[in-house]
């Protein structure tokens, strides 16, 4: 891949009166964008005890002495929360930070255009997490009993002829003072939206070693500009893979389905919408696309490829890199249809 020209993909810029220098640049991204990341926590209840350091063998168990341990011992360790109300905070955590993810251009910085909207989502997020710590805690006696009363038979189920009574009442003991109360639990369980300014200046500390000094600048240096040029490269790689399963499709069946033609629609209006950066490339494939789906499907196997074969001109052009496993044509087919589309523009022109 040849290095990116950085000059080319941000030329938007140049429009609204931004000088392409790093200083210019990082005080565009502090102004225009915040870094975002999610902060969640919650006591998981796990207790590290190997099962068979007490001479436990889990898979000759039968009946209620295995259906406790599948429920509450995961990894080598006991688990005190209930499989099921573990995985919706799990899967709440998860959409959380999906929904980060998705409001980002390069990872965690947020465009202001975009911030409004993610706090509220985030909010409806948060609050189903809080939700469900709750209901945890509403049930905590009830949870914290039926691991008692489980660990208490198990041990003596299958520990007993291998392990002495006081050691057994010593494990149980032990396994017993680990479980966290439920004002605990309860208070320890966050999730947060946390915001923080994209830094408009490189090292400031004092009584830095002037090499050391240099080289963190250097660093932020490059990170300025690389906040841009992924969240350009994102923008535009997000597009272009949905357009090759588009044409994949097409292709195979003779058919685009509007499931596709719906993504690619929303996928185009978010990029359209997320670039800060003024990428012109990024702003032409979103705008062709953001409507897509009112066309026959001939019309739309033809905008989509159009597309799909600009982004990999302009991606050889300027340096970025694209996701050509998901291409549905081979590099000769690739260049000849590049050939034929320089010529048609040349003879428009």
């Amino acid at each position: 891949m040849c290095k990116v020209n950085e000059l080319r993909l941000l030329e938007g810029l140049t429009g609204k009166g931004i000088t392409l220098n790093t200083r210019s640049l990082a005080k565009y991204t502090a102004d225009n964008g915040v870094l975002a990341n999610v902060r969640c926590t919650r006591r998981r209840g796990n207790i590290t005890l190997p099962p068979k350091a007490l001479g436990l063998h889990p898979d000759k168990w039968k009946d209620s002495s295995q259906e406790f341990f599948a429920e509450h011992v995961n990894l080598g360790r006991l688990t005190l929360i209930p499989k099921e109300k573990e995985a919706k905070l799990s899967q709440l955590e998860g959409q959380a930070r999906s929904l980060v993810e998705k409001a980002t251009v390069n990872g965690n910085y947020v465009p202001l255009c975009a911030l409004s909207e993610l706090r509220e989502d985030f909010k409806e997020i948060r609050q189903q997490y809080l939700d469900a710590v709750e209901d945890v805690a509403q049930n905590w006696e009830s949870i914290t009993e039926d691991f008692k009363t489980g660990v208490q038979k198990m041990v003596a189920a299958r520990c007993k002829g291998k392990v002495l009574k006081r050691d057994r009442e010593r494990v149980i003991k032990e396994i017993f003072s680990r479980i966290p109360s439920m004002a605990d639990y309860r208070s320890y369980a966050t999730m947060e939206l946390e915001l923080r300014a994209f830094p408009t200046t490189g090292v400031t500390t004092e009584g830095l070693l002037p090499d050391l000094e240099d080289a963190l600048n250097a660093t932020w240096k490059d990170d300025v500009v690389a906040n841009a040029i992924k969240g350009i490269e994102a923008g535009i790689g997000e597009i272009f893979s949905q357009c090759c399963r588009i044409i994949d499709t097409y292709t195979r069946v003779g058919k685009i389905h509007g499931r596709s033609t719906n993504a690619l629609n929303r996928i185009a209006a978010r990029s359209k919408k997320l670039n800060v950066f003024a990428n012109p490339m990024l702003e032409s494939l979103a705008s062709r696309l953001e409507c897509i789906g009112d066309l026959n499907d001939d019309d739309i196997a033809e905008r989509v490829e159009d597309c799909l074969l600009d982004a990999i001109q302009y991606a050889r052009s300027t340096g970025i890199n694209l996701d050509m496993s998901e291409c549905p044509y081979t590099e000769e087919q690739i260049r000849d249809m590049l050939e034929v589309k320089v010529k048609f523009e040349k003879k428009g022109a």
